[in-house]
């Protein structure tokens, strides 16, 4: 994972099961490249995950933390400019 300049933690357990990929969706979007955020929840993020993989190709990793009963950690971190996977983001109007 790219080093972080920057880095927060959010409570998901906070946000209504519902908004929670759109909150995280904005929370990535906000983030510069290099800087990364904790989101704390108390449900596996793998499904999330994917779902963000597929409207984020290639812009963030992400490090499962420990997980405990009902509660689980993911290190989220935005990838600098160049340093995905290859496919094209979109952001810069390329193909």
């Amino acid at each position: 994972m790219a080093p972080s300049t920057s880095s927060s933690q959010i409570d998901l357990r906070e946000i209504s099961r519902e908004t929670r990929p759109g909150r995280v969706s904005e929370i990535l979007h906000a983030l510069g490249p290099g800087e990364s955020t904790e989101l704390i929840d108390d449900a596996d993020p793998t499904p999330l995950l994917a779902g963000l993989r597929k409207v984020l190709p290639g812009q963030f990793t992400w490090d499962i933390g420990p997980a405990g009963p009902g509660l689980w950690s993911v290190r989220l971190a935005r990838l600098p400019v160049g340093q995905g996977d290859g496919r094209c983001c979109g952001a810069c109007g390329g193909s």
